[in-house]
């Protein structure tokens, strides 16, 4: 077994710090033959340097130099005790790093294979696990990365790191898999075995997830306040204190025959010399993003308006799940950062076509791109490079807005019914519908659709001034909340054509008269 010194949660820590750089003159990933027997003390002093230099090259966003660094230690010195570390560092490098899923797998499986119980195999397979759902999210990619982490639990029991790691990710996929008693069971098995571990604040938050799906909402409010009183001062109590104002405002003032939201007095003078906005989004940096004809432009912090990216003719901006901004422009996707943009191009009676009618897109947590087609009332699905794909469910709609959640799901706004369909991408079926006419009032023109992190649908209608909330554990459209500010009230909005959610589930609503309007 290797040393302990070098730990799996420094090649973490370090590859977190990096960045992503592009690195195509490195070699192409390799297989390495099995060890058979100890490495000189000579050959393990030399790969141990190699490897620290490589760890601090990367610390550096030198990735080259350590990718050389690694790759020496993996095909000179497979005997040493810093071989798995090496490779599992270079698998890691090559999955979130370099982009190159299938290269990253084949090392991961490499150090599985091959090293037994040495310190990094844990760390290979919670990789190959993480992998799987990278590259897919079918009902075999859910069990294969179920799996791994199921091997991690059973072959390492004492590795009190990997082990809160595997069943909290063994929960997530049983989460998004849509087995919602095996990740409930599997979350409070983190806890139970692993109360100190941030891997349990993590595991309450998938389980307030779950609560609210199903319907459970007080429960889940209470399982966050625990997580902020637990484990303070951490990235989990902060996402804790988010989701419970979203609650607070959805389920709690409803009930106390208070609105959900009230005008903020934050305002953005600079949105007023905005017209036409074609779609909206803020990222995490809390850029307010205003997709228009000249392109995206934002608004910082301040209000102020800058000028963003994209071209003439921007059909509309979206976010994918990694919060890359993309502009949507006739025939392609153009990112902010990256780079080239996506063609949308298909074959049609042998004639390639330019899809040049699009206003809307999205993005799997694949990197797959989803595309309204409106001049032929369909959704296609585009790799990041340009190839058409087989989308997982088939619609006739004309789509004037897509939004996708964590889980895959779509929910799709048609322009010609004004329903809206929920579509679950891994079985391919319609899992819910709001019609534009619901029990107590009617969505006259909804123009935009937005879900949160909990999976409740918010959707804007223009005509009606109106801001309806659906629940995500319905099959039917229930509605959970509903705003609305009276006409010729201040922060009305009878002109809206564009709305987003922010961190904390703040609506951002354009308006043409008041320009952006934020509630709280």
């Amino acid at each position: 077994m290797s040393p302990q010194p070098i730990l799996p949660v420094l090649i973490i820590s370090v590859l977190v710090a990096a960045q992503a750089r592009p690195f195509a003159d490195s070699p192409e990933p390799r297989v390495f033959p099995r060890p058979q027997s100890a490495a000189t003390s000579t050959e393990s002093e030399e790969a141990k340097n190699r490897y620290q230099n490589a760890v601090t090259m990367l610390s550096k966003q030198n990735s080259k130099e350590a990718v050389k660094d690694l790759l020496f230690i993996i095909g000179r010195y497979p005997k040493t005790s810093v071989a798995d570390d090496a490779l599992l560092l270079y698998a890691d490098y090559l999955f979130r790093l370099d982009n190159k899923s299938s290269e990253a797998q084949a090392q991961a499986k490499q150090l599985v294979d091959n090293y037994g119980q040495q310190n990094a195999v844990p760390g290979g397979l919670l990789l190959l696990g993480r992998i799987a759902l990278a590259k897919a999210r079918t009902s075999d990619a859910f069990d294969e990365a179920i799996g791994n982490y199921s091997r991690v639990q059973q072959f390492f029991p004492g590795n009190s790191e990997a082990v809160p790691e595997a069943l909290y990710r063994m929960a997530e996929a049983y989460r998004l898999s849509g087995r919602i008693d095996d990740a409930l069971g599997t979350y409070g098995q983190v806890c139970s075995d692993y109360s100190q571990s941030p891997w349990c604040a993590r595991a309450t938050l998938g389980l307030a997830v779950c609560l609210v799906q199903t319907g459970q909402w007080s429960r889940a409010i209470e399982k966050l306040q625990w997580v902020r009183t637990s484990f303070p001062d951490t990235p989990e109590a902060g996402r804790a204190h988010q989701w419970n104002t979203m609650l607070f405002r959805l389920y709690v003032r409803p009930s106390l025959k208070q609105p959900p939201f009230t005008l903020s007095s934050r305002q953005f003078p600079g949105a007023r010399m905005i017209k036409d906005v074609k779609a909206m989004a803020i990222d995490a940096s809390g850029r307010t993003l205003l997709a228009v004809k000249g392109g995206v432009q934002f608004l910082d912090e301040a209000g102020t308006l800058r000028q963003g990216f994209g071209s003439n003719d921007c059909a509309g901006v979206f976010l994918d799940q990694r919060g890359s901004a993309f502009a949507i422009q006739p025939g392609r996707l153009v990112p902010e950062l990256g780079p080239s943009s996506t063609s949308l191009e298909i074959t049609k009676d042998t004639k390639l076509k330019v899809l040049d009618e699009v206003p809307a897109a999205g993005a799997f947590s694949t990197g797959e791109f989803l595309v309204a087609d409106n001049a032929a009332g369909t959704i296609e699905l585009f790799e990041p490079a340009g190839k058409i794909l087989k989308p997982p469910f088939s619609l006739s709609v004309k789509a004037i807005r897509l939004a996708v959640n964590d889980r895959d799901d779509v929910a799709v706004l048609d322009r010609d019914s004004k329903a809206i369909s929920v579509l679950r991408r891994s079985t391919g079926t319609q899992v819910s519908r709001m019609p534009s006419t619901l029990q107590g009032f009617e969505l006259r023109n909804p123009v935009d659709i937005a879900f949160d992190p909990l999976g409740h649908l918010y959707v804007l209608d223009r005509d009606s001034g109106r801001v309806v909330v659906f629940s995500p554990f319905a099959k039917t459209g229930t509605p959970v909340a509903t705003f609305s500010i009276p006409e010729k009230t201040a922060g009305a909005f009878q002109r809206a054509r564009a709305f987003a959610l922010d961190p904390f589930g703040r609506l951002y609503i354009f308006d043409d008269r008041a320009g952006v309007l934020i509630y709280q």
